[in-house]
């Protein structure tokens, strides 16, 4: 037997281990930290192309919003106006920064004796901060509904700036941006203005800068809570620092494998070492744990214990460890990359802990064995007590015990049907966190941080000067406006035209000239014809509006958001394509993009990956157990704890209203990779009890009180590791550590009182 073989070489097999283990350490400081939304999906989705397109034609919209406000309620002096323009020239300079768009960048149309013209709303140059100037500005604000909600509150106390970046940043150059920002505010505003900083780019550098200090943190705390647990379940320092060691290994190796493969670590990632020390840490348990046991017999020589320990455990943990691989596994068919990255990577984790906990506590055992104390018993233990009165007070009143689990269930299903699915980034800090305030700052004053864009093409050039199409997405603005509090501010190429029109026509109307007769004129081709005219005249900048100043093909709205959930997303994009079936015209093309339509794809993707991986890894480990066993009945009852876990986590989230979303998702795969474990191990040990007395009650019994502590052990021990998330400074990481701890009770509960229950109700035969 190959194992053996290996086994037979312990100081050879712990060198060679020494060795890879340093050279996988050295790759670790190369990991890099990515949390652009728009990273998390497959290149080829067509959202992420959608997003592509829009930015090649009218550029990146990724930008800091920044908001200034005077704490007396009046933004609009001398001196703050010198700071604002201080701050969009400063803004300009930062290395990365494509534009800014602020009072003092942005043009104001004018009507003059001649027709119109474009000047700056606020020159930096001539501006010199008089009572006239300062009111003239408030003129200009007044007189164009485009500035307000955008660069200016309503209710003018403060001013916002946009700070765009350039396309295709790396983290650390976004991350250099974000910060030049903030050292700016405070050189130049100082105390002086409240200013708040939010936006899709500062919630990703928070994000990366947040997880850095949770897993220079959390791991440590992790580590300790473990030991803390082992320490308490055998008493003796052996038991805690063997399976430590083979997670520790197992860590570096697959972190080292992480590095050296330049795949990125996001939020979901971080809990990848959380994992692995939590989980890993079963394993070395039932190895060590059965060591002990066998090492009270007397007169056996190491070799003949490790054999015997070998012969035993192998099969147990080899299958606990193949099935943990499996549901973490189940996750490698998501197309959220991120997740795909912690099933594949997870699962390689899994796989490194388990063989080193085979292989590397063994080799150990051999090379410094010791006589040792007596491992303490666990008759009398509080353990043994609770395990009692559980087997006295199920399984002695079965109907009443079934129509536990039963309203259990029922009550599940309707937490279950309850559940959110939602994955905003903002919601993932906490309330009382700077970048939430801000971001909230920003909602209440300005139109928001999130938005996307509406991209209306023809099919030749000039077509967007077409007043019927024009109509179409006015119209549209007007609806989704009307219709929706969640819409604060549509901005669009039309509003342009319409600024045009005003000042133009004599009537003074600000509206799309529609109506030939109106303007004195024969038809809808004199109309558009009177609308290149405005753009012949117009000599400002449109860009990020149209595709081309004088004869657009395409044309951009901007759909700016107040609210930061994506659940209204999902249903306000299937509206504006309802609405363009009935009301664009023929020939023209609508397309929706932005980072709002990628964090709403992420959510449809996380839906899908959750319901395929907990069908693949149900079915996968089902399977597993049916081809240990050979009976189809062991498979289906080993299986009914999980599912009854996964159903009690999702009705906890549902009652409790916390979403699904990138981290919680992760949750349904966690448990039925760890969970399993204690069901595996119940069987193994039943299943030999069960030969040996031939009873399902005395079988139970002798069970319960062998390998039952050691699942409550692990499962507490895991279960406290998971915990120490609760102190990570992001909820979905809170969210996380609460129900894998939650699994955690209920998986080890279930493994020891549903699993007996079924088999003596359905009464399968063990096979030899």
């Amino acid at each position: 037997m190959m194992y053996r073989k290996i086994l037979s070489h312990p100081k050879l097999v712990l060198g060679i281990t020494g060795f890879i283990t340093l050279l996988f350490a050295l790759q670790i400081p190369k990991l890099r930290i990515d949390n652009d939304p728009a990273s998390f999906i497959p290149k080829d989705h067509p959202t992420y192309l959608a997003k592509e397109r829009t930015d090649e034609l009218f550029g990146e919209d990724l930008a800091l919003s920044i908001g200034l406000r005077d704490r007396s309620g009046k933004f609009f002096t001398r001196e703050n106006l010198k700071i604002l323009i201080e701050l969009s020239e400063k803004f300009k300079d930062i290395p990365n920064v494509s534009d800014v768009t602020s009072l003092t960048t942005t043009d104001y149309i004018e009507g003059t004796a001649e027709g119109i013209t474009v000047s700056p709303l606020l020159d930096p140059a001539a501006f010199e901060g008089t009572e006239e100037e300062i009111e003239r500005l408030l003129e200009k604000l007044r007189s164009w509904v485009v500035y307000d909600q955008a660069l200016v509150s309503r209710d003018f106390s403060a001013v916002q700036i946009l700070v765009v970046l350039e396309r295709k940043l790396s983290e650390e150059q976004r991350e250099q941006v974000y910060h030049d920002t903030l050292r700016i505010l405070r050189h130049i505003v100082g105390d002086s203005l409240e200013y708040h900083v939010a936006g899709t780019p500062a919630v990703t550098v928070l994000v990366s800068e947040n997880m850095r200090s949770d897993l220079k943190a959390l791991i440590p705390l992790v580590m300790i809570v473990v030991i803390l647990t082992l320490y308490a379940s055998f008493r003796r320092w052996a038991g805690v620092l063997l399976p430590m060691l083979s997670i520790t290994i197992g860590t570096i190796w697959t972190l080292g494998i992480m590095a050296l493969c330049n795949v990125t670590l996001s939020m979901v990632g971080t809990v990848i070492p959380v994992i692995l020390v939590a989980v890993g840490s079963a394993y070395g348990i039932h190895i060590v744990h059965r060591y002990y046991e066998v090492e009270r017999k007397e007169d056996l020589s190491p070799e003949t214990i490790l054999h015997e320990v070998v012969q035993d455990v192998w099969k147990p943990v080899f299958l606990a460890g193949i099935t943990t691989l499996i549901g973490f596994g189940s996750v490698v068919t998501s197309r959220v990359l991120p997740m795909r990255d912690f099933a594949i990577f997870t699962s390689l984790g899994v796989l490194f802990v388990m063989a080193n906990a085979l292989i590397v506590i063994p080799c150990i055992l051999q090379v410094r064995h010791r006589t040792l104390p007596p491992l303490p018993s666990s008759s009398g233990s509080t353990t043994l007590h609770i395990l009692e009165w559980l087997d006295a007070r199920l399984f002695h009143s079965k109907p009443a015990s079934i129509l536990l689990f039963a309203g259990i269930f029922a009550l599940s299903l309707l937490g279950a049907h309850r559940l959110i699915v939602d994955n905003s980034l903002i919601e993932y800090f906490k309330k009382n966190t700077e970048v939430y305030q801000s971001d909230v700052f920003l909602r209440t004053h300005f139109a928001g941080t999130r938005h996307f864009s509406v991209v209306v093409s023809g099919s030749k050039k000039g077509d967007l000067t077409d007043p019927r199409v024009l109509q179409f997405m006015d119209g549209l603005a007007n609806h989704l406006l009307q219709k929706h509090p969640e819409v604060s501010k549509v901005l669009s190429f039309t509003d342009f035209i319409k600024r045009m029109n005003s000042l133009l026509q004599p009537n003074g109307l600000y509206e799309i000239p529609a109506n030939p007769e109106k303007y004195g004129l024969n038809s809808t081709s004199d109309l558009k014809d009177l609308i290149s005219q405005y753009l012949l005249l117009y000599s400002g900048n449109l860009s990020k509006w149209a595709d081309d100043a004088l004869e657009p093909q395409t044309a951009r709205m901007m759909v700016q958001l107040r609210t930061p959930n994506n659940s209204f997303t999902r249903i306000v994009v299937p509206e504006i394509y309802t609405y363009a079936q009935n009301h664009l015209p023929e020939g023209y093309q609508l397309e929706i993009s932005g980072i709002a339509l990628i964090e709403n794809t992420l959510v449809d993707l996380i839906v899908n990956a959750q319901v395929t991986s907990i069908s693949i890894s149900l079915a996968l480990v089902i399977l597993v157990i049916i081809l240990s066993y050979r009976s189809f009945w062991i498979g289906l009852i080993g299986a009914l704890p999980l599912m009854t876990s996964i159903l009690i986590n999702f009705a906890l989230m549902g009652f409790t209203r916390i979403p699904l979303d990138i981290s919680t998702a992760m949750v349904a795969s966690v448990t039925t990779g760890i969970g399993i474990d204690y069901t595996i191990h119940f069987l193994s040990s039943y299943s030999t009890a069960w030969k040996t007395v031939g009873s399902h009650g005395d079988a139970r019994r002798k069970t319960l009180t062998t390998v039952g502590p050691a699942i409550l052990y692990n499962a507490v021990s895991v279960g406290a590791g998971f915990a120490v998330l609760l102190l990570s400074q992001f909820k979905p990481l809170n969210y996380f550590g609460l129900l894998i701890s939650l699994t955690m009770l209920t998986s080890s509960i279930g493994a020891l009182t549903i699993v007996p229950m079924a088999l003596e109700v359905f009464n399968p035969r063990f096979k030899d």
